[in-house]
């Protein structure tokens, strides 16, 4: 019922948005997110986790400070490693965040140009919505990790998000 329902809105909301404007950016559908430090569970070699990729989900219990907000990881190993070099593990941080809903589309994150909804495309799970054609086929074609650090990454995710305050 609540999938319906929110469904149902972000349609009314789309039918109602004038071209052009963002519709609020987020998942596609219900995202799996990871732990950054994890990785993506389809990239091989994607993985910092001292096991290689961790199957683990990341818990509400085990945070990290990222951008204001609390990402989640998936062990005590995982914060330290993140500490340790928080801008090696961003893109995928500022993912969770998007995916989390704690991060809202502002701009389109490769040329800070107006987002268009027309222009949307999936990255591991989070819709993103660019400014154009031009965009979408840079974009296009790249692998998941690859797609993550173009979208994700520090500079165009201060581009194109703006992360919710903390409550």
């Amino acid at each position: 019922m609540r999938v319906i329902l929110c469904l149902s809105v972000a349609a009314v909301s789309f039918a109602l948005a004038p071209r052009g404007d963002v519709v609020a950016c987020g998942p596609v559908k219900k995202v799996d997110f990871f732990s950054p430090v994890g990785g993506l569970p389809k990239a091989k070699g994607d993985c910092c986790c001292p096991n290689g990729y961790c199957p683990k989900k990341p818990s509400e219990k085990l945070t990290v400070e990222h951008e204001g907000q609390k990402v989640q990881v998936c062990c005590s190993q995982c914060i330290k490693l993140f500490k340790k070099s928080p801008e090696k593990f961003a893109a995928l941080a500022n993912h969770q965040l998007a995916a989390r809903a704690l991060a809202k589309q502002k701009a389109c994150p490769l040329c800070d140009g107006k987002a268009d909804a027309r222009h949307a495309i999936d990255v591991a799970g989070v819709r993103v919505h660019l400014c154009s054609g031009e965009c979408k086929k840079k974009a296009e074609g790249k692998r998941a990790r690859e797609l993550v650090d173009r979208v994700f990454g520090a500079k165009p995710f201060a581009k194109g998000f703006t992360v919710a305050a903390k409550k």
